[in-house]
């Protein structure tokens, strides 16, 4: 899934749990500010921890596809695609 599809599916989790407490009547207290203030920072964790979650992918899939390439130098002396192709045959 990409950054955007999860932000998405996240915003209309939140507005759907919003409606439903709207839902339930008027009820502007303290208790009810703490919650919306809760389900922000919740939010910001979750956003947080997507876009670390998103760059420790992206170094993971880095690093291996760099060792690929290692290995195929190694194997093949060269990482030209037009040579490569030439030595499978």
């Amino acid at each position: 899934m990409t950054r955007k599809a999860i932000f998405t599916i996240l915003v209309f989790a939140l507005r759907a749990d919003a409606t439903t407490q709207r839902d339930k009547g008027p009820q502007r207290t303290e208790q009810g500010n703490q919650q919306g203030q809760q389900i922000q920072h919740g939010l910001a964790a979750v956003m947080q921890a997507l876009a670390l979650t998103d760059v420790v992918i992206g170094a993971a899939v880095t690093g291996l596809l760099l060792a690929l390439a290692v290995q195929v130098h190694k194997r093949a002396g060269t990482l030209d695609p037009d040579e490569l192709r030439s030595t499978r045959d």
